[in-house]
């Protein structure tokens, strides 16, 4: 049914690789798996998240940053720490962004060795990579935007050689979150909404132009509600979720309406949707839109571990 695609999934704790001829084969045994962060570029590693901590922060959960190789069939701790909140590959190389709590959330991003290359604090764990890897949406609180017990946060683009963050406005009493850029990286959409004190504007779906910094309602915006917004890897065309429906959004189309249930996903051929229906039965839609011939990178925000997808795809039956 998904042709020529490998499928990890997490189930009681173990992560799970289901290739095409379906000879189902575990791969880790330690049990303690909370998260999967995904595949990197080449589909010879999968990044995870291993156990589950508290901490005092917003976001409640966090957990340790391990990676699976493939080739070599073993597992090992990439982060030496207990509190990442978020991570997610380059689409270009084997760079990893994570976000991390502590005294200010902060964003880093390493290589394979674990060095720190770029670091940043203040930055919340939902950003997403640009499709060249040049750059990270992020979504912005700085010490001014905090009040109470509220952390206000404004869309970010943070250019990683100069080390540069470009904010795309001077909120500080609005929530900006869950960025997804565009193919041609010109554009990032976002949930936008208004906090009391700030601008009045209508919240829902934007979306940003970088050059210019000028925002706007996304054309049709679903509602604000709508959660596991997903571009297609292949497409500028969204999937959401709005309760137990799930819709796809092409850029200035109506919402269509494609089944009910939950956890949908994108498959890797960008026009093919997964999700699990009202029974708990899997089910695939097939989209009619025009797709790219290549897998494109910024197509989701990474997020934290609660929201997280249970399984992941790649492409071929490699191991």
């Amino acid at each position: 049914m998904l042709g020529n695609v490998s499928t990890v999934a997490l189930d009681h704790g173990r992560l799970w690789l289901v290739p095409p001829d379906d000879q189902v084969k575990t791969l880790t045994d330690f049990g303690e798996v909370a998260a999967i962060y995904g595949w990197n570029y080449d589909g010879s590693k999968l990044l995870f998240g291993r156990g589950l901590y508290e901490t005092r922060g917003e976001f409640a959960k966090a957990t340790e940053l391990w990676v699976y190789d493939a080739h070599s069939e073993e597992a090992y701790r990439l982060v030496d720490s207990r509190q990442i909140w978020s991570a997610s590959w380059s689409p270009v190389d084997d760079r990893v962004a994570y976000c991390e709590y502590g005294e200010t959330p902060t964003l880093f991003v390493i290589s394979l060795d674990g060095k720190v290359q770029h670091k940043h604090a203040d930055f919340f764990p939902d950003f997403a990579w640009s499709p060249d890897g040049t750059a990270i949406a992020v979504p912005y609180s700085g010490p001014e935007m905090h009040e109470f017990d509220t952390n206000f946060t404004v869309l970010g683009i943070w250019w990683l050689e100069k080390d540069e963050l470009q904010l795309l406005n001077d909120a500080i009493r609005e929530d900006h979150s869950y960025p997804i850029w565009t193919i041609d990286g010109n554009h990032v959409i976002f949930h936008r909404s208004f906090g009391p004190g700030s601008a009045e504007g209508e919240d829902g779906l934007y979306i940003a132009d970088i050059t210019t910094s000028k925002m706007s309602l996304y054309p049709n915006d679903p509602e604000y509600a709508a959660s596991g917004l997903m571009r297609s890897p292949k497409g500028d065309f969204f999937l959401y979720q709005l309760g137990y429906d799930i819709y796809v959004i092409d850029y200035g189309k109506e919402p269509i309406l494609i089944g009910k249930g939950s956890k949908p996903v994108w498959l890797p051929d960008g026009k093919n949707v997964l999700y699990n229906d009202e029974r708990g039965q899997i089910q695939i839609v097939k989209l009619n839109f025009p797709v790219k011939n290549q897998v494109i990178g910024g197509n989701f925000s990474a997020i934290t571990i609660h929201l997280q997808p249970d399984i992941y795809f790649k492409m071929g039956g490699s191991k």
